[in-house]
């Protein structure tokens, strides 16, 4: 068996079950934390997290208004980075709650 092989199984089965959807946000979510710690440092974990991802839009939790200020400053280049990352044009937008 390939490794194409097997990734379509995998598919298959996770459409089978119904949580194609679930496992797909699971890793833009991972995908979105890394990538911010990647541009900003560790210490952002700590102030910031993707919480959500849903109808192309990713969602982010934030305690500080300025990182807020700083996401929004860096938007575009984040979606664009995150995008690359995930080989489509998946998120199309942030959201804050702070």
């Amino acid at each position: 068996m390939t490794w194409s092989n097997i990734k379509e199984q995998l598919n298959k089965n996770l459409k089978q079950k119904g949580i194609e959807e679930q496992v797909h946000e699971s890793l833009v979510i991972s995908l979105a934390n890394s990538l911010m710690v990647e541009i900003w440092g560790i210490e952002i974990q700590q102030k910031a997290r993707v919480v959500y991802f849903k109808n192309d839009i990713l969602t982010i939790a934030v305690l500080a208004n300025n990182i807020e200020v700083e996401f929004e400053f860096h938007k575009d280049n984040f979606i664009k980075h995150l995008n690359k990352q995930l080989g489509n044009n998946i998120v199309k937008n942030l959201r804050f709650l702070s």
